[in-house]
């Protein structure tokens, strides 16, 4: 079991808290290569041994990781989120005010903008204020646009839809959902 941080919106984390969110949709980085006609190549998701190179350019078996990879056996992707029985401690938007010991959060004031505080970002949360750890119960492969209305309410969302605008809300710049990213669906429950 390896434990990872794992960033996530301050309306995820209210969803984490309220027991309305199981699941998380991560791009998967980089993108699976397609082949000459654009189509897909095929994939399996599973512990894979991914190759090492060194600096000579030699290649070596590296260690066992959760990923995919490509049917032909030439392309491996790792997951970053770990694989089932690994923990995520969550990285939320916070503020601490130095001498105390306890961060605010910003997930548990409704109108936040209005206390005037320069939130700190979720990208420099220590460990040791992270409130939420959470257990990967699985881990799986689909393009984005697969979502189905139950995973959508996994997501902490009331439709298929709602999930649309908020994916669009938070990776619409780089991976809008008209491009339709394969992502890492990741099941989880609150510890």
């Amino acid at each position: 079991m390896k434990e990872r941080p794992i960033i996530m919106s301050t309306e995820s984390v209210r969803q984490i808290l309220a027991e309305n969110k199981t699941q998380t949709r991560r791009v998967i980085k980089p993108q699976p290569l397609k082949n000459e006609w654009g189509e897909d190549l095929g994939f399996t998701v599973g512990v894979y041994e991914f190759a090492k190179t060194d600096r000579n350019g030699e290649s070596y078996p590296g260690p066992k990781q959760y990923g995919i990879s490509s049917l032909d056996g030439e392309h491996g992707i790792i997951c970053r989120c770990g694989m089932p029985g690994d923990r995520l401690w969550v990285r939320e938007t916070f503020y601490r005010i130095p001498g105390m010991s306890e961060p605010y959060y910003r997930t548990d004031w409704d109108d936040y903008r209005a206390l005037g505080i320069k939130w700190m970002t979720p990208l420099y949360m220590p460990r040791k204020y992270s409130r939420i750890t959470l257990e990967v119960t699985s881990v799986r492969a689909e393009r984005l646009q697969e979502i189905s209305e139950i995973d959508a309410i996994l997501e902490g969302c009331e439709s298929r839809e709602a999930y649309r605008k908020r994916w669009e809300e938070i990776n619409g710049k780089r991976y809008p959902w008209s491009s339709n990213p394969l992502v890492w669906v990741i099941e989880f429950k609150k510890l």
